[in-house]
């Protein structure tokens, strides 16, 4: 990730490949990722993905979007310890 600032004091952020997260006070979160040619961005709570089509202008969600909340990575490999260890 390159990070510069504008003379206007705009930051722009080049070559993000991984997520970046932008946080509210209130936690709420947008995640954007550059790949080849555009820009993706996930309503974090969601996990609704969108991607940019940088020739229109227009927004469509990505084929890994869904409708559920967002869920800890680790709660379905905790659950299913607890049930094989009988805890």
């Amino acid at each position: 990730m390159k990070i510069e600032v504008a003379e206007d004091r705009t930051v722009l952020l080049k070559e993000i490949y991984c997520n970046t997260v932008l946080e509210t006070a209130e936690g709420n979160q947008v995640a954007i990722c550059m790949r080849d040619d555009t820009i993706e961005f996930n309503v974090v709570k969601f996990n609704k993905w969108y991607r940019i089509d940088m020739q229109t202008g227009e927004f469509s969600p990505t084929a890994y979007s869904d409708n559920t909340p967002k869920q800890d990575p680790f709660s379905k490999l905790e659950a299913s310890y607890k049930k094989e260890n009988n805890r």
